[in-house]
């Protein structure tokens, strides 16, 4: 499943007045999180009544309205952001027929947006990579429960591509902190021998070997830097000196030290 969010553009919250609507086209998406209120989102001839707890995508380049009620006018959070995400959001069935959820833990939504920072004021790459981090959150907490407020619901299949995907997002954007395999199942908050067997079963690797995959090729990169091992080590997320060194052989059959030695004789 091949997805990636570029960029994000900005983010804010807003507070609409009794009717007032917005529409046209976007060339980025945006995705929508109702806190209160109702409103409505029109894309073709669909159209769905939101309220408190809902949310909705808009799609780059379609066409679209959307609406606050006349009597109880939503306020929402947005955030705005470039990619091609077009693979995952197929396979997820989220299409035109499908482009709201009903988000069952709001107060995780409203803890990943405090957590956002103005994008026109990073200067850091970490800072940069903390708000696509926190977007491939939102966008998989939107993901999970996008069955909610439509007319027919997912299939069984694309549940379990919702789990999976929710997982793999959060392993992406935390393995090179201290987690644990306890720390992804808690993210998606299932039963741990379900997750762990809907993930091998998915991914053909186990969520515990998916992490330290991704450390190890985040420290073979490293090691071609000016970095020492125990850095490494550490900025990878191996926790201690000697963990990255009993993995990386296991990987690779030489330690990271005799790994960089060798790369250098190759040059």
């Amino acid at each position: 499943m091949i997805f990636k969010i570029e960029e994000l553009v900005t983010f804010g919250r807003s507070q609409c007045s009794s009717g007032y609507e917005f529409g046209g086209l976007r060339n980025y998406y945006v995705l929508h999180f109702v806190i209160n209120g109702k409103g409505e989102y029109k894309v073709g001839k669909k159209t769905w009544r939101l309220k408190k707890g809902n949310a909705f995508l808009i799609r780059p380049n379609e066409s679209h309205l959307y609406k606050a009620d006349e009597n109880e006018p939503w306020e929402y959070l947005w955030v705005c952001f470039t990619g091609d995400i077009s693979t995952v959001l197929k396979n997820i069935n989220i299409n035109e027929n499908n482009l709201c959820s009903d988000i069952e833990d709001f107060d995780r939504v409203l803890d990943i947006y405090s957590k956002l920072k103005e994008p026109t004021k990073l200067q850091k790459i970490d800072d940069i990579l903390s708000n696509i981090g926190l977007t491939y959150m939102l966008l998989s907490l939107f993901a999970g429960n996008s069955s909610k407020v439509i007319e027919s619901q997912i299939k069984t299949r694309n549940v379990t591509k919702n789990h999976v995907f929710g997982m793999s997002c959060f392993i992406e954007q935390n393995f090179m902190n201290p987690i644990s395999v306890s720390d992804v199942i808690n993210f998606i908050q299932l039963d741990r021998s379900y997750a762990s067997t809907l993930y091998k079963k998915e991914k053909n690797i186990s969520i515990y070997d998916d992490i330290q995959e991704r450390r190890i090729e985040k420290a073979v990169k490293l090691l071609k830097t000016s970095y020492s091992i125990k850095e490494i080590t550490y900025i990878c997320g191996f926790k201690s000196y000697q963990n990255f060194i009993t993995i990386f052989k296991k990987r690779f059959g030489l330690s990271p030290r005799e790994y960089k030695k060798h790369m250098y004789l190759l040059l």
